[in-house]
């Protein structure tokens, strides 16, 4: 065990040493701004008292004995702990974003299954035991198309009695599945909600299944917060799980219209920084979890449908509660795992083995999973099952499409332009003609009805309020409408006009407020540079027949 001295006056040199020996432990971490240890396949951010406890057991500290004239064994001090915890990221350990428990395939598709410390993503690869024979991941790097429809047959076999509504479906099931193996490796991932008609229909069981195969256990489920307008809590809830290391999280029963502006920054943002409790400084926090919601008939506004892809059930039963399953899903997740994240990253490489055009367009903000995960939707449909996928970004759509607040701010948006046309107007001139007596064809009334709709009564009632509901939806391209804005400085006032944009384009669907640029109770959600993967060709990795029956193969 190395040894470090305690002297007098030299506290800042023991910490400088006891930092250069954590350098080179195995097991010691910057997780953001935390101070962290790895252990059984999760990570754990060390406070005081664990700090000591941690250093006490991989170095040695000793502080001089005047008696005996000899340095004599001690706790480690805790003026040195406090100092080591107060650096942050200013230590310069080794940067961890994530603790993963299963092979992996990196952004430029290459396969990650070498246990250890991995500097390329920043993850540490803990497997409890070899996975198949001799320690081999049983990821076939260069899978032939046979070996690529037994890798998807393995995948989806769990989930075949499941009453999935339409090809759409099966092609988010397939994309969530995708990103269970590889949602470590990815700066950002969309969230994937699990909706039906009733309940009892399997929603949490599908979620649960995929939170599973992220965890190795069973997933943590968090039971939606009962006022749904309660953002903060929303906020609470997922620093919280990040601090402690869960990599899936199963957000359950979301009842109603669903938007929030913590959640909507939490998917887009590759970490997260809050304040900790007890704490007067925020922790940055990576961000690697997978978000999976549940909800009857969930119905996404705001900036949620381009951030969810909504996979739907439909049992067509009065009481799919009683219905009885074959095969226990989750139950074959857990006892399946390795073999069904291999087949996974077995898919991946599949398509960069045999590559084909990439589908046209990409989902803004996730880009590296547009690479990785839904390009490998799109060539499953085209060369292992014809038919069988649709598109995520067409959920993104249909979702949009659906946002009941894209249809207020719509009509909003065709009223103002009724009323000023393409004039510009300050929020006092909204004012103006909502309260007027009479108005052309009922501008008023309808100006009225529309800002009601959008804000509530109280938000249209003040200049101030009508300023703000506009400020917020500056340029949000709806129904081919879009609210531009300009600063008067003469007037000291904000101008706006209502203009035609026929072209929004894909990354900018529904003028959602790109991640960078989102905030959310004065905390900040941290976004990282991204980038987009190319196709190489991985060396390494072969077909393991100790992991699939060798006769489904050929």
């Amino acid at each position: 065990m190395p040894i470090v001295r305690l002297a007098a006056g030299e506290t800042d040199a023991a910490t400088d040493r006891t930092i250069e020996l954590l350098r080179d432990d195995p097991s010691t971490f910057d997780y953001g701004g935390d101070l962290a240890t790895a252990e059984a396949g999760r990570v754990y951010p060390l406070d005081p008292d664990s700090t000591a406890y941690h250093l006490g057991g991989i170095i040695g500290f000793e502080k001089w004995d005047a008696r005996s004239e000899s340095f004599k064994p001690c706790d480690p001090p805790p003026t040195l702990v406090r100092q080591l915890l107060s650096l942050g990221e200013r230590r310069k350990l080794k940067p961890l974003d994530a603790v993963v428990t299963a092979p992996t395939v990196r952004l430029d598709g290459t396969v990650l299954d070498q246990p250890g410390y991995d500097p390329a993503t920043r993850l540490l690869l803990d497997t409890p035991r070899p996975v198949g024979r001799a320690g081999k991941s049983g990821v076939i790097v260069s899978p032939s198309i046979p070996q690529a429809r037994a890798a998807l047959d393995v995948l989806l076999a769990p989930f075949a009695a499941f009453p999935f509504v339409d090809a759409a479906a099966r092609g988010a099931m397939l994309a969530a599945l995708l990103t269970a193996a590889v949602r470590a490796v990815l700066p950002t991932s969309p969230a994937f909600a699990f909706d039906a008609p009733v309940q009892g229909s399997g929603k949490t069981l599908l979620a649960s299944c995929v939170g599973a195969l992220v965890e190795g256990r069973l997933p943590d489920v968090w039971p939606h917060t009962a006022n749904a307008r309660d953002d903060e809590e929303t906020r609470k809830r997922l620093f919280s799980a990040l601090r402690n290391g869960s990599r899936a999280l199963v957000w359950d029963n979301i009842t109603g219209n669903f938007d929030s502006a913590s959640m909507a920054a939490f998917i887009t943002a590759p970490a997260m920084v809050d304040r900790v409790l007890g704490r007067s400084e925020a922790v940055r926090v990576p961000n690697r979890a997978l978000l999976l919601l549940t909800g009857n008939n969930l119905s996404l506004a705001g900036d949620m449908p381009r951030r969810v892809l909504v996979c739907r059930i439909d049992p067509a039963t009065p009481e799919p509660f009683a219905r009885q399953f074959d095969t226990d899903p989750l139950a074959h997740c857990l006892a399946h795992r390795a073999q069904m994240l291999a087949a996974a990253c077995t898919l991946i490489r599949a398509r960069h083995t045999h590559p084909a055009l990439p589908t046209a367009g990409r989902l803004a903000s996730f880009e590296a999973w547009d690479e990785l995960v839904r390009q490998t939707v799109r060539w499953a449909d085209a060369v292992l099952d014809p038919g069988g996928f649709g598109d995520p970004l067409d959920l993104v759509r249909a979702a949009q499409e659906a946002d009941a607040e894209a249809d207020a701010l719509s009509a909003l948006l065709k009223a103002l332009r009724s009323r000023f046309g393409a004039h510009e107007f300050a929020s006092r001139d909204v004012a103006a003609a909502m309260s007027a007596a009479t108005l052309p064809d009922s501008h008023a009334d309808e100006l009225r009805a529309a800002f009601t709709d959008l804000a509530g009564e109280k938000a249209a009632s003040t200049v101030r309020g009508i300023g703000m509901v506009l400020r917020f939806r500056t340029g949000r391209i709806v129904r081919g409408l879009r609210l531009a804005a300009r600063a008067d400085s003469g007037r000291g006032v904000q101008m706006f006009r209502v203009v035609a944009d026929e072209g929004p384009g894909l990354t900018r669907t529904n003028g959602s407020v790109p991640a960078s640029r989102v905030k959310v109770s004065g905390d900040t959600f941290h976004k990282e540079g991204e980038t987009t993967p190319l196709d190489p060709v991985s060396p390494g990795g072969e077909f393991d027949p100790g992991i699939y029956d060798p006769e489904s193969w050929r």
